[in-house]
């Protein structure tokens, strides 16, 4: 599991997922998807084409509304 003490292995991980739009510019966004069966964050990560921001920002808000995910259940979430 993972906690503030492995923060930085974790962030380097991640960095195996994103590296590749950050090294192209391009840009990139991961929106909340809901929780596993532990109780665990999930999430999607959408890209697009380079200096096309404003449109993956708005597939990002439809992606959003149609999963019905709301951000409070992921405040209440980490609150607990």
């Amino acid at each position: 599991m993972y906690g503030p003490e492995n923060l930085a292995e974790r962030n380097i991980e991640h960095l195996w997922y994103t590296g590749i739009y950050n090294l192209g510019g391009q840009p990139a966004i991961s929106i909340p998807a809901g929780f596993d069966d532990q109780g665990i964050p999930i999430g999607i990560q959408l890209a697009a084409p380079l200096y096309q921001d404003e449109r993956l920002l708005a597939v990002a808000q439809i992606v959003e509304g149609l999963l019905g995910f709301d951000n409070n259940q992921l405040t209440a979430h980490m609150c607990r």
